[in-house]
């Protein structure tokens, strides 16, 4: 059987959103019926850890908040002069992430910048089969507080870039 390649990504995405699969150990949020693998990912100190353990390529991830209220995700920066990272996402909504750091920590706030945990608000899979990413591509937003199906069109353009 032969796939094109955009269709066979859909389909792996797909899967992977909505499944648990057998080698990967999924978690369910008590707040949405979404099941995802969370295997480079880990809650810790009110904190999501992305691309943990021994995750030496690049990953993809997508987060999902999962709350009745708009929230804000910060990563602070240790490097020097950088900002850090700040992305606001409504209820329901979807952001993507790639990232080529490993350990990296995500903070939960509300709109006033309260510190919120991420546990109960904050959903995070990772992508069993992203596409290629080179090691030096960085880590960046690859989409930020978008509706599922929009996220899915991200993903599928840079599968194709």
């Amino acid at each position: 059987m032969k796939f094109s390649t955009p269709s066979f990504f859909l389909t792996i995405l797909c899967c992977f959103l909505f499944s648990t699969g057998a080698a990967q150990s999924a978690t369910k949020n008590p707040h949405s019926n979404l099941q995802c693998p969370t295997t480079q990912a880990q809650f810790s100190n009110n904190n999501l850890i992305l691309n943990t353990g021994a995750a030496t390529a690049p990953a993809i991830f997508v987060l999902h908040n999962v709350s009745h209220q708009t929230i804000w995700i910060n990563h602070e920066s240790d490097q020097g002069m950088s900002a850090g990272w700040s992305s606001s996402i409504k209820p329901k909504h979807w952001s993507a992430i790639q990232l080529t750091k490993t350990n990296f920590a995500l903070q939960c706030a509300d709109t006033n910048f309260k510190p919120l945990d991420c546990t109960h608000i904050l959903q995070a899979c990772n992508l069993i089969h992203p596409p290629a990413i080179s090691a030096s591509a960085g880590s960046y937003w690859l989409a930020e507080n978008k509706t599922l199906r929009q996220v899915k069109q991200v993903l599928k353009k840079s599968n194709q870039a």
